[in-house]
């Protein structure tokens, strides 16, 4: 078994890098999560429901999107507890903490700038273009909506209530409340959908005494959208929260090398989460890299291209450490 992929006894990895990246990946994820629902919610309760409504009549996919005015995501992203600042002090608090251990290993002082350009850019990028994701999705699935509502003889107050309801969700999940509904008036039910018990087992007792009327319709479609949202919401904070703590490691190794405490030798190994989750592509990484990489640059050959570090794809588990020469583990 390689430094790379080296267990405890209870299955991880031996690695304490790897551990810090998790815990504080954990401990802003729900920062993030809420963020990115409070923004949703604030975008939707900005909707002009007439304009929207009037935009559906004349059936126009560009007057639909102005009526919902995603561009206005930038703005909201940008309050209070900006999704930047999240994950710039997600980043900071990773960096700091790897520079602890690097001082630990080394017996050497390890200074960590939680403000270097290198820390607030990378916040500031992927804050960027996570809106520009989102307001694409929203787009795009405006046009699903709109498409199905067209097929199945939706009226214009029935397509504006589910263009609301899937503001914020991947394209590839915008049909599933209105499948939801759909279901429900031809009085069936897949149960694998994501709601809770209580109201799955709501909709079973109203379709066995047939009293699933519209209203009913309405408020499961509107529970299921918020829940699909929520389960967005925890996807993006997990996958961000990974991203910004595993650039805070390499940005903390970064400066150790500028500071004199890392040596050009050192290593960076990638390591992956060993369980039953684990993606073959992911797998594959550390035995493509079986020498890691260097400190100061180049990346890691995959199954998907070179990448300059984890995640890999969304919710990847995987992070780095670093290994120094004649060392037998990864640090």
């Amino acid at each position: 078994m390689s430094a790379a992929l080296a267990l405890n006894q209870d299955g991880r990895p031996r690695s304490r890098m790897f551990e810090i990246v998790h815990r504080i990946a954990d401990r802003f994820g729900p920062h993030v999560a809420g963020a990115f629902v409070r923004a949703v919610t604030r975008l939707e309760a900005g909707i002009d429901h007439v304009e929207l409504q009037s935009a559906i009549a004349a059936g126009s996919i560009d007057q639909i999107v102005a009526a919902v005015r995603p561009s206005r995501l930038a703005a909201i992203f940008a309050g209070k507890d900006s999704l930047s600042e999240m994950l710039q002090r997600t980043a900071g608090a990773t960096g700091a903490a790897g520079a602890d251990v690097l001082a630990d290993a080394t017996g050497l002082a390890v200074q960590f700038n939680r403000i270097d350009p290198n820390v607030v850019m990378f916040a500031r990028e992927r804050a960027a273009t996570l809106v520009v994701q989102v307001s694409e999705d929203v787009r795009e699935a405006i046009r699903i909506v709109v498409a199905a509502g067209a097929s199945e003889g939706l009226t214009v107050v029935q397509q504006a209530r589910a263009i609301r309801e899937v503001v914020g969700l991947p394209p590839n999940w915008a049909a599933a409340p209105a499948n939801l509904a759909r279901e429900l008036r031809e009085g069936r039910f897949t149960g694998t959908r994501r709601l809770s018990a209580i109201d799955k087992a709501r909709i079973r007792k109203r379709i066995r005494d047939g009293t699933v009327d519209e209203a009913f319709v309405a408020e499961m479609q509107e529970r299921y959208s918020k829940s699909l949202l929520n389960r967005r919401a925890l996807n993006i904070a997990r996958t961000e929260t990974m991203t910004a703590g595993n650039h805070g490691l390499r940005e903390s190794w970064r400066q150790a090398r500028q500071q004199g405490v890392l040596p050009a030798t050192a290593r960076r190994h990638w390591i992956v989460t060993p369980d039953d989750r684990l993606r073959d592509t992911h797998a594959a990484v550390p035995l493509l890299n079986p020498d890691g990489v260097p400190i100061d640059g180049g990346g890691y050959d995959t199954p998907l291209g070179r990448v300059s570090g984890p995640p890999l794809e969304p919710n990847c588990r995987c992070s780095e450490g670093i290994v120094f020469p004649g060392q037998a583990g990864v640090l």
